[in-house]
């Protein structure tokens, strides 16, 4: 998933923020991850099962 943000950055000419935090209404396996980019006035909000958004 990283090299892919990183090829997202460069085609866009800005920087990707990422966030992620424990999803409030699923079990703690789930988690809510926040995607944002200024430059383009770009964000977007989904939910991912936690083993795909760590290490």
């Amino acid at each position: 998933m990283g090299n892919r943000l990183v090829e997202l950055e460069s085609l866009a000419k800005g920087r990707l923020r990422v966030n992620w935090l424990r999803h409030p209404e699923t079990s703690d396996a789930y988690c809510l991850v926040l995607f944002f980019m200024e430059s383009l006035g770009w964000d977007n909000l989904a939910v991912y099962h936690r083993s795909l958004v760590q290490g």
